[in-house]
């Protein structure tokens, strides 16, 4: 018996079954987030994750078995990529293969130098908190609004239905994802006899029971919301009467529900200018007596010197225009970088020029409330979404899913809007042109929501919220203090063991 079991501990601490064990955790965790949702994989497969690179002898094989970690996880969870990129960017199969992989190994390399903090300090509790910081640093860090982000995938959005979400208006998505790592670390030294790092994640997620009673933003006024999903699809050019088509489209799905306070269509509902349909736009909002918002292009100049927007415009009343800011590289604009670049042209990428707008805060007056607008994947950048939050009243999110085919896409997209809700503790309008369209709860609940695929109106009633979560007002300050804290303490704790050993 005792041969048995030493055999079998032999094969699990194996470099290439471990390394295995890494890439099918990947995996796996790819799992933990929507459409799937199996949030438990996500605590199972990084306690996998820990128990590999805290068995890897060298500083290359702990990074090389996180860098697998890694790319499971990207591969499976950002598949959708390849669906944007084929059908949306109109690049060829082979090139469209080629920059998922470039995209998934260049991610793999960020996330695996966090596996390098995999260090054995005295303290389990403090072994834990390097570990969680060094991870939870590497989402913070690929999710600044600049050029190269990938703010998708964070462990924390696996959580949104758990009871660790109530600490979303704390630290966001990335406290609550810190707290899951320290969990999962937590479990593996339990299997190693070393019980108080698995104590203190219980004892957090028992607070969350009572964090999340906490009411951070305050009821208001109550508002009559219809948002329109017309079920379009015009990645490619169009003619005037296709263009006509699409605006019959929504106007008629518009009418065919009065009576709400505030209509709202998607991003770019209509493939042409607000000068174009100004005065179409102007006589439906007031055929509606309320107020319409909706995403268009806007076009400013003319030729070469021109420039494009993607704009969000309100009408009704006052009109007001809000421009995207973080624009989708390489489908909205491409960057000029002498490394990307050549390649760009030597695959005959295909490029685009629209241009980013001005720095704004993204407040839009409607007629009956201050509406906090991100278009497209502006709603991931939890830093964009809180500029002058406090002075919103709701968020709505334009988005334009068609580009991610009949991929996983737009579910991991409304995941993360349901995420932004929780964060800000405000209602949040979600309008996508072919789905789903929602209207999500100032606690990420999701309250109505349209299937993708189809037309249709959902209407629904929500309030308008004052107030201000810690999240929204303070930003990534409680995070990175609780990750200065880990490091600072796991740094004095380095210290003692390697004076302690040298003496």
């Amino acid at each position: 018996m005792e041969t048995r079991n030493s055999n079998w501990s032999r094969f699990f601490q194996s470099s290439i079954t471990l390394r295995i064990a890494s890439l099918i955790g990947g995996v796996l965790c790819g799992l933990s987030f929507a459409p799937y949702g199996i949030w438990p994989l996500a605590l199972a497969s990084l306690a996998v994750l820990v128990h590999a690179i805290y068995a890897g002898r060298t500083i290359l094989e702990k990074l090389l078995r996180g860098w697998l970690f890694a790319f499971g996880k990207f591969t499976l969870g950002s598949v959708w990529l390849l669906d944007a990129l084929i059908d949306h960017a109109g690049t060829s199969r082979m090139t469209a293969v080629f920059l998922f992989l470039l995209l998934i190994v260049v991610l793999s390399v960020l996330f695996c130098l966090a596996c390098g903090f995999a260090l054995k300090l005295r303290s389990k509790v403090a072994t834990c908190l390097l570990l969680s910081a060094a991870m939870c640093t590497h989402e913070i860090l690929i999710s600044l609004p600049i050029w190269f982000s990938f703010p998708f995938l964070h462990i924390g959005y696996a959580f949104i239905d758990t009871p660790l979400a109530s600490y979303a208006p704390i630290g966001g998505v990335w406290l609550v994802g810190y707290i899951a790592l320290f969990s999962a670390a937590a479990i593996y030294f339990a299997f190693h006899k070393a019980f108080t790092p698995l104590l203190i994640a219980v004892c957090l997620w028992i607070a969350s029971w009572p964090i999340g009673v906490m009411d951070w933003t305050q009821d208001r006024n109550e508002l009559t919301v219809a948002l329109v999903q017309a079920n379009t699809s015009h990645s490619g050019l169009l003619d005037s009467q296709e263009i006509l088509d699409v605006w019959d489209r929504h106007e008629t799905l518009t009418e065919s529900d009065t009576g709400a306070d505030l209509y709202v269509w998607p991003e770019t509902a209509i493939p042409s200018t607000i000068s174009a349909f100004e005065s179409r736009l102007d006589e439906l909002a007031r055929r509606l007596h309320g107020s319409l918002l909706l995403g268009i292009f806007e076009r400013q100049g003319s030729g070469s010197l021109g420039r494009t927007f993607n704009s969000a415009v309100h009408v009704g009343g006052t009109t007001a225009i809000y421009r995207k800011q973080q624009l989708v590289p390489f489908g909205e604009y491409t960057p000029e970088l002498w490394i990307l670049t050549p390649l760009m042209q030597s695959i005959d990428y295909p490029t685009a020029h629209v241009s980013p707008g001005a720095a704004s805060n993204g407040l839009l007056q409607t007629k009956n409330a201050n509406a906090k607008v991100a278009i497209c994947y502006e709603i991931a950048y939890p830093q964009l979404v809180n500029r002058a939050i406090g002075e919103a009243d709701l968020i709505v999110s334009l988005t334009a899913d068609a580009w991610f085919g009949e991929s996983i896409g737009p579910q991991q997209q409304l995941q993360v809007a349901r995420m932004r809700a929780r964060e800000t503790g405000k209602f949040l309008l979600r309008v996508s042109n072919v789905g789903p369209s929602a209207i999500l709860g100032p606690d990420g609940s999701v309250l109505g929501i349209l299937p993708t695929n189809s037309a249709d109106t959902l209407r629904g009633t929500v309030h308008t919220r004052a107030g201000a979560t810690m999240f929204s007002t303070l930003g990534l300050l409680p995070i990175g203090v609780i990750l200065l804290f880990s490091f600072l303490t796991s740094l004095a704790l380095l210290r003692s063991t390697q004076e302690s050993s040298s003496s």
